[in-house]
């Protein structure tokens, strides 16, 4: 198969941090995402409902993450 610049390429490869600099933004954003779930799981009562608030956690630490990787320099 040939290398291509398809959207589906874009969207599904992984890019890693090409600095230390991006590297540190992506942990900063990582860990504040954790610390949220972590807040998240020690106030609120186990149930539907906080394991709904963990996923969009999880989605948005994807897209967030996803977003400085895609956008670097």
């Amino acid at each position: 198969m040939e290398p291509s610049d398809s959207e589906t390429r874009k969207r599904l490869t992984l890019y890693p941090p090409k600095d230390a600099a991006t590297a540190a933004t992506m942990d900063t954003v990582r860990g504040n995402i954790i610390y949220l779930g972590e807040l998240l799981e020690a106030e609120c009562p186990p149930g539907r409902e906080l394991s709904l608030a963990l996923t969009k956690l999880e989605e948005c630490c994807y897209w967030a993450i996803g977003s400085i990787a895609r956008n670097q320099p």
